[in-house]
């Protein structure tokens, strides 16, 4: 599991190699799988964004709830932002907010 989190930011930070975000992204889903919470974060961002992978709103909350639910700093405030912009959910600033609080 570890092995492919290096290699996924390898390849999507373009250290040593051509940087790639659909090959980081296919390394990240293969972490992600093996239950990495900093692979599920980055995963769901991913898939918040477009980056590497289609955008993809549910399957963006789905990755970083999986990661939350490990704890995961980056997963639980993007979670929270998604509360506080509307992305995938209605609008709901308490919820929001009782996610940045965690």
């Amino acid at each position: 599991m570890e092995a492919q989190l290096t290699l996924a930011g390898i390849y999507d930070s373009g250290i040593g190699v051509p940087a790639d975000y659909g090959l980081a992204a296919r390394w990240f889903i293969e972490a992600a799988n093996q239950g990495s919470a900093r692979a599920q974060a980055v995963l769901g961002e991913k898939y918040l964004h477009g980056y590497g992978v289609d955008k993809d709103l549910q399957k963006a909350v789905y990755w970083l709830d999986k990661a939350a639910r490990q704890n995961e700093p980056a997963a639980i405030a993007n979670l929270g932002w998604c509360h506080q912009e509307g992305l995938n959910f209605k609008q709901d600033l308490e919820k929001a907010f009782n996610f940045y609080l965690r």
